[in-house]
């Protein structure tokens, strides 16, 4: 999963590894939680490589960088507090019809 996020996000070094790793376990174990499994079916790795490439984009906390200005050095944020009420909410239409074919639910 590691190296899928690193090539849609373009990044070539390891800088964010701790980072997207921890992103990794966080959506697994939520994901786990959901669908009452103590290992993760390898069907769903593109849930949490998509779940985390929402994340390294937007944060956990729904920010959202939307301006950067060099001068004065200036950051401004863009905040969305339903981004993150539940970790997979926003995914769980899409996902229903899968966890029925193989059970899940």
């Amino acid at each position: 999963m590691l190296e899928n996020i690193k090539m849609i996000l373009s990044i070539t070094d390891d800088s964010q590894d701790n980072l997207i790793n921890y992103y990794i376990d966080l959506c697994v174990q939520t994901l786990l939680n959901m669908i009452k499994l103590e290992e993760l079916p390898e069907q769903l790795n593109f849930v949490v490589e998509r779940k985390v490439l929402q994340l390294m984009q937007g944060g956990l906390d729904g920010q959202r960088v939307t301006q950067i200005d060099r001068g004065d050095y200036k950051i401004k944020y863009e905040y969305d507090s339903s981004s993150n009420k539940n970790l997979f909410s926003d995914m769980m239409g899409e996902l229903k019809p899968f966890l029925k074919k193989v059970r899940f639910f």
